[in-house]
């Protein structure tokens, strides 16, 4: 889980596979040398469908502008980016439209 620069950076500089929820909904954490180490690597970033779904009105419409900068940042630097249902509980899944109707919203 990112959601702060230094996990950010340690997370695609060691080469994980995936980097979830790269930023906090206040604040975006994600910049553009993370996203190309993260596009070099061959990293997936990861948002969590589950983490909107449960933020109130505020956080989901600053985590809606923080991830859109998320995804113009991917798309610059060719980094793949995927929406997952991160559900824990029955009552928090959704359909595959839904996923993907989530990134058409950060488009």
């Amino acid at each position: 889980m990112g959601k702060d620069v230094g996990r950010n950076k340690f997370a695609v500089q060691h080469k994980a596979d995936f980097l979830f929820m790269p930023c906090s909904f206040e604040k975006p954490e994600m910049d553009a040398g993370i996203a190309r180490i993260a596009a070099e690597n061959d990293i997936t970033i990861a948002i969590l469908f589950s983490d909107f779904l449960k933020a109130g009105a505020l956080q989901r419409s600053m985590g809606f502008k923080n991830y859109q900068l998320v995804n113009l940042l991917c798309k610059k630097f060719g980094t793949k980016i995927e929406v997952f249902s991160g559900a824990k509980k029955e009552s928090e899944l959704r359909s595959p439209r839904d996923l993907k109707n989530l990134m058409a919203l950060l488009e």
